[in-house]
């Protein structure tokens, strides 16, 4: 990724655009090191047939529940996940247990945990409830390291679980982008001293290189077992991503996604064993071929 970024900032300076290049891979899961490697080199790109990493719904649903888990809170994260997986809570149900926080002040997570003794609700969604608020304080009560913490978030949580039983291709994809992300926990666990300079707070013009002495709050320093921090990392690494936009921008997807399309420049990145031919069509000739 940053040997890409590298040649594409060599050839802009020779006159070529961003608009020029183009970077494929064989799974949507692989975008997410290519993303990170442009943002830091401040290469602009666009994701054709598929949504940036961190936008995606699994990830979103993942970061809700460590967010969660953080701070209870959090109503948005919490109604993110109230049914996810299903857990026959619907729309109907999300508004009466927001009636019983009414005039007193309560998070979302403590209506919920008044909705369990509610008889206005139904028998189903009281035992959902408890369900729900019993997953979020057992992983409040988790300890130990960043990486198996938030395995085990996402384990209780059912998430995979759920994809699993769906065993359609496009479940199977969400379960790498999930894998996925768990590399990027043992980034930040690794080199989180290293991302000062680049997770500054925003400025006012949004380069994000703003100083103490102009107003600005000063770079941010991170706890690398900490799992409060790595929320609040992913939070601000999500907002500079969304920084990095214009016209011209550098074109990622799947090889897939590109049968048809022609460009000056194309990087084709993992050509390697298990991905490119991807390792599902290991033992089939035809599939292999």
């Amino acid at each position: 990724g940053r040997w890409i970024a590298g040649e594409i900032e060599t050839l802009c300076r020779a006159g070529m655009g961003y608009d020029d290049f183009a970077v494929f891979y064989r799974t949507n899961a692989q975008s997410r090191m290519l993303e990170d490697m442009l943002l830091r080199a401040g290469v602009p790109y666009r994701i054709v047939g598929s949504l940036r990493f961190f936008e995606r719904a699994e990830i979103k649903d993942v970061m809700a529940y460590l967010t969660l888990v953080v701070n209870p809170a959090d109503d948005m994260a919490a109604k993110r996940v109230i049914n996810v997986p299903k857990r026959s809570i619907g729309e109907t149900s999300v508004a009466q247990i927001d009636s019983l926080r009414t005039g007193k002040g309560l998070s979302f997570v403590d209506a919920c945990r008044l909705g369990i003794t509610d008889d206005g609700l139904r028998p189903a969604v009281r035992k959902s409830l408890a369900e729900f608020v019993g997953l979020i304080d057992e992983c409040r009560a988790f300890e130990g390291d960043l990486r198996p913490l938030v395995e085990m978030i996402i384990e209780k949580s059912g998430l995979v679980r759920a994809l699993e039983l769906e065993n359609t291709d496009e479940a199977r994809g969400r379960i790498e982008n999930i894998k996925e992300l768990l590399g990027v926990v043992d980034e930040f666990r690794e080199s989180n001293s290293d991302e000062e300079a680049l997770y500054e707070a925003p400025t006012a013009d949004g380069d994000g290189t703003g100083s103490e002495a102009a107003g600005q709050a000063p770079a941010k320093t991170f706890r690398g077992n900490s799992l409060a921090d790595f929320v609040e990392w992913v939070s601000l690494r999500t907002d500079l991503d969304s920084m990095v936009e214009g016209a011209s921008a550098v074109t990622l997807m799947t090889v897939h996604s590109a049968k048809g399309l022609e460009f000056p420049v194309v990087f084709v990145a993992g050509m390697e064993e298990s991905l490119f031919p991807h390792g599902n069509n290991y033992g089939d000739d035809k599939g292999l071929e």
